[in-house]
């Protein structure tokens, strides 16, 4: 076996279909703006991110003016666990896309980002794709290095 890393500007060209799940990281906006069930999910866990912090924030403002009630202030302690509980699905969701064999990616960069539960990934641009969806512009995306790896591929040295 030998390793290839490729340079930022290589062009990767996908052989096979590749699935990989894309996360909800500010990296990754354009790519979710091509597939409205990904932009359904997240915006139904960003809601329910929102409502769990209302409801956190009303249950501190009951205990606040009931400071002497002891079930109020474990309401609210219950209400502020429940929101973490939420705020962590959010940050760590994803969903499976597919990027159809043929599709041309440009290779970035490697980035250890901490905001991706903390691994390496590796940023993508579609420069050419047989879904034409993904033409109308370019579309900049990252995942992770684990599943970049799982990608059938040529490189083009067209950097």
């Amino acid at each position: 076996m030998k390793l290839n890393i490729p340079v930022s500007g290589d062009i990767l060209i996908l052989v096979e279909d590749w699935t990989f799940p894309l996360y909800n990281c500010h990296r990754n906006t354009k790519m979710t703006g091509f597939h409205e069930d990904v932009t359904d999910y997240f915006t139904s866990l960003e809601k329910d991110l929102a409502d769990r912090k209302e409801e956190w924030h009303e249950a501190l403002r009951i205990a606040g003016c009931q400071s002497s009630n002891i079930d109020a202030t474990k309401n609210a302690n219950d209400a502020f666990q429940i929101y973490l509980i939420a705020k962590r699905e959010f940050e760590e969701a994803k969903h499976d896309i597919t990027i159809p064999k043929g599709t041309w990616l440009k290779f970035g960069k490697i980035i250890n980002d901490s905001g991706i539960q903390g691994y390496d990934i590796v940023t993508l641009t579609v420069v050419s794709a047989g879904d034409k969806k993904y033409n109308k512009r370019k579309v900049s995306f990252c995942a992770l290095l684990e599943d970049v790896n799982k990608m059938d591929i040529e490189v083009s040295n067209n950097g």
